[in-house]
Order: structure tokens, then sequence, then C-alpha cells
């Protein structure tokens, strides 16, 4: 996804991955990936703090929970 942004001209400034199980039930990826007006070319209007995109994979279902597939969140 990294590489698609700056495919485009939006250099990610950070990026943070992330990899677990959940009680050894069922595995799951984390992805952050931040960019900022400086480095990335965003609009300081827009986001002038940042944005940040967040990325989870979970493909079980535990107990009590809802099933999960790739979600893709921004703040």
């Amino acid at each position: 996804v990294a590489d698609a942004l700056a495919n485009v001209g939006l250099d990610v400034a950070d990026t943070w991955t992330c990899d677990a199980d959940t009680r050894g039930l069922h595995c799951i990826l984390n992805a952050s990936l931040e960019l900022t007006p400086e480095e990335s070319g965003i609009a300081p209007n827009l986001w002038p703090a940042g944005l940040l995109l967040l990325w989870e994979w979970h493909p079980g279902r535990e107990d009590g929970e809802a099933d999960r597939g790739p979600v893709w969140l921004w703040a």
C-alpha cells in the first residue's frame, strides 16, 4: 500500500505493522500508515496534523465477537 501511495505522489511518513494471534486461535495482522503535509504532500488545510490509515485483518471469530475480515479505518 505504501508503494501504491508513493506511485501517486503520496510518500508515507511512517509505517508500523504487527502480527499476532488471539489465544493461539486466529492470526491477526495490523498495520498503520502515517501521511503528513510536510513529508507526504497532503493538503494541510484538510489534515493539518496528518492522516493516519489503520488496517486490521482478523479472519476468525472469538467467543461473543462478530466475524471479521479486512478493515480500513482512518483518523
